[in-house]
Parts: C-alpha cells; sequence; structure tokens
C-alpha cells in the first residue's frame, strides 16, 4: 500500500487548505479530522502537515460538539500563549 497525498480543508476559513500523505483515503472521507501543519514550503501553495485523528462523520452531533471544543481549545491556546511569548520568566 502506497501514500496519496490529498488537501485537507479546515474548518475555519483563516486557515490554508492543508496538504496531508495518507494510506487511509477512503476511511477519512466524510469525518472531520485532526491536522497538524508541520511545514510549509516556500514556494509551494500549501502547506504540509499530518493527520492526528479522526472525530467521527460529517454532520454527527458528538462529531461537530468534538470539532467545536478543539477548535475552542486551539484558538485558547493561541490567544494564551501569544502575549507571554518571549516574556521573562
Amino acid at each position: 500500500m502506497f501514500f496519496i497525498q490529498v488537501i485537507v480543508v479546515p474548518w475555519d476559513y483563516r486557515i490554508p487548505k492543508i496538504r496531508i500523505s495518507t494510506r487511509q483515503v477512503d476511511s477519512l472521507r466524510d469525518h472531520r479530522i485532526v491536522v497538524r501543519i508541520d511545514f510549509w514550503e516556500v514556494d509551494s501553495v500549501y502547506p504540509n502537515g499530518h493527520f492526528v485523528r479522526s472525530l467521527g462523520l460529517i454532520g454527527n452531533v458528538e462529531t461537530e460538539i468534538q470539532a467545536l471544543m478543539v477548535e475552542a481549545l486551539v484558538s485558547s491556546a493561541l490567544i494564551h500563549r501569544g502575549p507571554t511569548q518571549g516574556a521573562p520568566q
């Protein structure tokens, strides 16, 4: 089995589409997934990332609640990290 590169579309429109390589294309289709950006080549349209985990099928109530919770945790981590980054400890 080989890896296939796919473009995933983030829930938040402010985040660019992300290219991931996966062997699980068929099993991830129609799922909300968590992806982490690894790097972004200077001459590339999309950043490269990797699959972290599946939250479940799109449209499922539990899946959508988990997606909101993941988004809220990421947002709050970014907000709290920003102002204190680089401050003396």
